[in-house]
């Protein structure tokens, strides 16, 4: 099985797991769930790098670059 559909599963599971059905009574769902499995592979992401000796103080997103720049 590919790692995305992997990584998938368990995400959809760890959501079901914590929120039950009522996560399918959000209107705000698709985001919530794309700034919940952002966080989570953020976590990850930090984990790996500090297994590798590197720690950062500050990360951002690209996300934030567009959005702060389409407003100008």
């Amino acid at each position: 099985m590919h790692t995305t559909v992997k990584i998938l599963k368990f995400l959809g599971q760890k959501l079901k797991d914590e929120f039950g059905d009522s996560l399918l009574q959000r209107e705000d769902l698709n985001e919530f769930i794309r700034e919940y499995a952002v966080a989570y592979e953020m976590e990850n992401i930090k984990k790996d790098l500090g297994d590798f000796g590197l720690e950062y103080d500050v990360f951002f997103s690209e996300k934030s670059l567009y959005e702060e720049w389409s407003c100008r």
